[in-house]
């Protein structure tokens, strides 16, 4: 019987892209002026900064949708609980990029 193997790898630009265009949106949005929200792009780690817990979830959909614009599946991102103080909230956006061995066996 025939095997094969199933490689998983985001393309580098396209997530680079996606996060540019979503920063962009933020300076857009009359919601968001002044509020010192950002999207960081690190090592398949998008952090996601704001002054509330609130618009963190707002910029969830904001990320979500310009992945997959990109083309890229929102599948592989892993979503962290948010840390929140007083003055500012973060969240940690894991893009995975390996498909492990129960979620490949399944079909």
């Amino acid at each position: 019987m025939p095997s094969f193997d199933v490689v998983s790898k985001l393309d580098d630009h396209e997530l680079t892209n996606a996060v540019d265009q979503a920063n962009r949106e933020l300076d857009k949005r009359f919601d968001f002026k002044g509020s010192g929200a950002s999207f960081e792009l690190g090592e398949n780690l998008v952090t996601l900064k704001a002054d509330a817990e609130f618009r963190l979830k707002q910029m969830q959909e904001i990320l979500l949708q310009r992945l997959a614009a990109r083309g890229i599946d929102i599948r592989c991102a892993d979503i962290k609980e948010p840390d929140t103080n007083l003055a500012s909230a973060r969240q940690q956006v894991i893009l995975k990029q390996v498909i492990d061995q129960p979620l490949g066996k399944r079909s």
